[in-house]
């Protein structure tokens, strides 16, 4: 019975250890449902005393391995590897201020689905539609805006027709 604890132990451990390389959280689950296995064997051979000792010790152990793990394989050649060393270059576009403007119509140049982008005049701006799907090219009526985006429905909309 020792020997399977101590079997449930080094497989909780190398699945622990995968995990960093194989993230997804599924090696992690089945790691502590091993370390709650060896637990139990160990209650029904050697008392509450060294189950508990063994699920307290093995879950501070994992954490200090993935610490060490986190910390030591940046270091190495295959950490390197693993390392995102390239920067994302873009920006989003500026928020729209409605009050410095007086325009109250734009044209579509993605489609909204319901979220893309509209063009005011020269400013291309983030848009989001009150109605649903509206293809690029359609003229649309901005009728507010919200913290991210300016609120549309398009122009054949407003007499209370959809297109």
């Amino acid at each position: 019975m020792t020997m399977w604890i101590v079997a449930l132990l080094v497989i909780a451990f190398a699945l622990f250890f995968f995990e960093i390389f194989l993230p997804g959280g599924i090696f992690a689950i089945v790691g502590g449902l091993a370390i709650i296995g060896a637990a139990v064997l160990a209650f029904n051979e050697f008392g509450l005393v060294t189950a508990v000792f063994i699920f307290l010790g093995s879950g501070l152990a994992a954490f200090l391995l993935f610490f060490v793990e986190v910390k030591f394989l940046t270091l190495t050649p295959l950490g390197k590897q693993m390392k995102l060393k390239s920067r994302v270059e873009g920006s989003s576009l500026e928020p729209f201020d409605l009050s410095k403007t007086d325009a109250k119509i734009g044209t579509t140049v993605t489609p909204l689905s319901p979220s893309g982008r509209i063009r005011i005049g020269e400013s291309l701006v983030d848009a989001k539609s009150e109605e649903g799907w509206i293809d690029e090219g359609i003229e649309v009526e901005i009728v507010g805006n919200d913290v991210f985006n300016v609120l549309v429905r398009p122009l054949d909309s407003v007499d209370g027709e959809n297109p």
